[in-house]
């Protein structure tokens, strides 16, 4: 993000009059334009889950997706989401094609998920926050268990040497709750 901030700013600078004595510079910054390094950032939800766990019983991805849209539309980013919840690996692949670029994949274990769903994303390169939501229960068996899911795709990551590649962070909990909206607040202000 820095390094595309940087690229306007320089931009911006060297055109104030210098298309006179740099006519290339002007031609430069209409390729700058090109490539959307001055767009608005894109993150995309992409969420993860087995069906034989509780999220649908819980509304877990309608609720996720209706606390990011306000979130990113506040933070002045655009949200896409993916339109059926990925379950494989290849589900995962589909979704990454799908997507096409994108400044920030939120990945939600909305239940527990296989952790190979995370490799697509991060081999690309994307920038990416694990998310998994508070149970909703505390009693009886676990309605979601996104929680060993995210564990689970964070050392799925280390594993194939991608912890670090190029931005992972993670969210845990829902709307309301003060580490979810710290968190949240402060990944996407890094899109930005």
């Amino acid at each position: 993000m820095v390094w595309h901030s940087n690229l306007c700013v320089v931009s911006a600078h060297l055109s104030w009059n210098a298309e006179r004595a740099f006519p290339y510079l002007e031609r430069e910054a209409i390729l700058l334009d090109s490539i959307n390094l001055r767009s608005t950032p894109t993150v995309a939800y992409v969420p993860a889950l087995l069906p034989s766990y509780e999220a649908s019983q819980h509304r877990v991805v309608e609720r996720s997706r209706e606390i990011l849209e306000r979130r990113v539309a506040e933070a002045g980013a655009r949200l896409i989401t993916h339109a059926t919840p990925v379950e494989s690996a290849r589900d995962a692949q589909r979704a990454y094609e799908e997507l096409g670029k994108v400044d920030l994949v939120i990945l939600q274990s909305a239940t527990f998920a296989m952790g190979d769903v995370v490799l697509p994303f991060a081999e690309a390169g994307h920038a990416i926050c694990l998310w998994a939501p508070s149970e909703p229960r505390r009693h009886g068996p676990i309605p979601l268990n996104g929680f060993v899911a995210m564990h689970l795709h964070t050392g799925v990551l280390r594993r194939a040497n991608l912890a670090d590649a190029p931005f992972v962070t993670w969210l845990f909990g829902d709307a309301g709750e003060p580490l979810f909206e710290g968190r949240l607040a402060a990944v996407l202000n890094a899109v930005r």
